[in-house]
């Protein structure tokens, strides 16, 4: 997810990027991503499956 919000932000510098949104949408799932992440982790390290 990472790889392609840089790609998208050299695509805006770049004028090539039609909508602008995509960077807030790939930046929140981003986030998202993140955030599960840290809560399967936090799941696992109290001896979920």
């Amino acid at each position: 997810i990472r790889r392609a919000e840089r790609a998208a932000v050299r695509l805006r510098d770049a004028g090539l990027l039609a909508n602008a949104e995509v960077l807030a949408y790939l930046n929140r799932l981003s986030d998202l991503a993140f955030m599960l992440a840290r809560f399967e982790e936090r799941r696992l390290d109290e001896g979920g499956r």
